[in-house]
């Protein structure tokens, strides 16, 4: 397995004892998927030569809060620096302070940053994937085998329930949507909504806790009391991304409730 992002390593430090041995067994590689440079985009070809697979896990939620990935993998006990450096990051800009009238459509910012991230990096990894497929289907002397065969892309994509704004449904969905249109790709869109790591936030107290494991906590108080919508693992999302890459009939949308059946049937 091979693990492509920016930062090519593992961000995260507080790691579960149980996943250390197979976190090692990952390749974690640098890329950037914006980067259309022709040595860039040969080195992709590359690696989705070999792959059996793909899943797409890059997005945002929203642009409009500068830095809240970093506020919500924060511990709660150490916001107030946090907070701090993103309001002071904000100010700096030229567009950063609040007290300036800014122009009527100044969210069209958002609306490109959520599109990029969301549609644009899933619609170039597609594009890539699928000549990769199309290209080793040429090379085959089974023409059946190679009319048929397609490979599975695997879209983390997002339910409405928890949805921070409508723009970040449209992004996704136009993603899913390319995604389908691709015939040499499988594409299997799973639709979760807010996710939590279980065994970071294990009995840890509030303080202790990342706001994401605090929100956590709330959102699946709300489930039990009031019958919200379901918060899902991230552990179990990924166990069905696995499941639907090697079953060859899975493919389109996975809703939240079908998400929730699956992890329920484990």
């Amino acid at each position: 397995m091979t693990s492509l992002s920016r930062s090519g390593r593992l961000t995260r430090n507080n790691i579960p004892v149980d996943a250390v041995s197979k976190l090692s067994q990952i390749q974690w590689r640098e890329f950037d998927i914006f980067d259309r440079t022709s040595e860039n985009r040969a080195k992709l070809a590359e690696l989705l030569g070999d792959a059996d697979a793909v899943v797409h896990s890059l997005g945002a939620a929203t642009e409009a809060v500068p830095g809240y990935k970093k506020v919500v993998n924060s511990r709660i006990d150490s916001l107030g620096p946090v907070l701090g450096q993103i309001v002071c990051d904000k100010l700096r800009s030229p567009d950063g302070n609040p007290l300036e009238k800014k122009p009527t459509g100044a969210s069209n910012s958002e609306e490109s940053a959520l599109e990029k991230l969301n549609f644009e990096s899933a619609k170039i990894l597609a594009d890539e994937f699928a000549a990769a497929v199309k290209g080793e289907n040429a090379s085959t002397k089974d023409a059946a085998a190679a009319t048929s065969a397609s490979r599975p892309f695997v879209y983390i994509s997002a339910d409405e329930q928890h949805a921070i704004s409508d723009e970040y449904i449209r992004t996704k969905r136009l993603a899913e949507h390319y995604v389908g249109t691709r015939p040499e790709l499988r594409g299997v869109y799973l639709r979760p909504g807010f996710m939590v790591d279980s065994k970071t936030g294990a009995g840890a107290s509030l303080c202790d806790s990342t706001v994401r494991d605090g929100l956590g906590m709330l959102f699946k108080t709300r489930e039990r009391v009031l019958g919200g919508p379901a918060v899902l693992d991230v552990r179990d999302v990924a166990a069905a991304a696995i499941e639907a890459v090697a079953d060859p009939l899975v493919q389109g949308p996975i809703g939240l409730s079908a998400l929730k059946k699956y992890k329920d049937s484990m």
